[in-house]
């Protein structure tokens, strides 16, 4: 099992999910650095809006090998969870 490919396959359905609902999660994978931005718009992204800025965002690591690190992939998915729990 691996935690940083378990976290973008989530983030994709779950995308996909929230959009149904309204909201919109962006996420964005850097390979160079091994790394996973995200982040939701509970009211949804709108093109040319200056009211554009992110209800919630946060940075994943793939390296991160403290597992109780806030950039941990488990950390994150469960920030992201407790987040989509209230939508």
């Amino acid at each position: 099992m691996n935690d940083f490919r378990d976290a973008l396959h989530f983030l994709a359905n779950l995308a996909m999910d929230l959009e149904k609902k309204g909201c919109h999660l962006f996420f964005r994978y850097s390979p160079h650095v091994k790394m996973i931005s995200w982040e939701i718009y509970l009211k949804g992204w709108k093109e040319g809006s200056e009211e554009n800025i992110p209800d919630y965002q946060g940075v994943i690591y793939e390296d991160c090998e403290d597992i109780s690190s806030k950039f941990s992939p488990r950390i994150q998915l469960c920030k992201i969870l407790e987040i989509i729990e209230v939508i």
